[in-house]
């Protein structure tokens, strides 16, 4: 092989070098374009597919719900909605397991539980509209109670401390900060 063949050969690697390099990165932006397609239209296919479900809050017809985390269904994509089967009068009792271990977190609850505070807020673009929150519970499932509901609504509260997890509700504290 003499230099004149050696000098065309090397610049036919160079050439074919170039054109794989500006190949290979038209192939990654084209990916990367594919990619970002799919990422971002993913969630919206599956939505109006209707295989992820969006659960819309502001449709609930009352702002008071309550959510049984001990639902006992085979179906774990349903929101488990549900409430307490009391009877008109019954008292809902929350069982506060280590109360006097956590007398601070213990206070806070109680408060909670009793309070009859609400804040109002002005959420009114146009004209005045006022949105009412409830600091805590007495006060919220008052006014829930004054609606017509499929169930009752439980109006008096009794806290008890009980290691046998007695009650409707049962807390238990940890030392854990949030």
């Amino acid at each position: 092989m003499n230099d004149d063949d050696k000098k065309l050969l090397g610049e036919m690697i160079k050439a074919n070098v170039k054109k794989t390099t500006r190949k290979n990165y038209l192939i990654m932006v084209l990916a990367i374009i594919g990619i970002a397609v799919t990422v971002g239209t993913y969630p919206i296919i599956l939505i109006n597919l209707g295989i992820v479900k969006m659960y819309d809050y502001n449709t609930v017809p009352s702002e008071f719900f309550i959510n049984d985390l001990k639902v006992e269904s085979t179906d774990q994509t349903a929101l488990p909605l549900s409430s307490w089967f009391l009877v008109k009068g019954d008292t809902l009792r929350i069982n506060i397991v280590n109360g006097d271990e956590y007398p601070e977190k213990n206070s806070i609850v109680r408060k909670v539980i009793y309070s009859n505070q609400i804040v109002s807020n002005d959420v009114g673009i146009i004209g005045k509209s006022e949105k009412v929150y409830y600091l805590g519970w007495q006060n919220a499932l008052e006014t829930a109670a004054i609606q017509d509901t499929a169930r009752h609504i439980p109006q008096k509260f009794q806290i008890i401390s009980s290691e046998k997890g007695e009650g409707d509700i049962t807390i238990t504290f940890s030392p854990l900060r949030n």
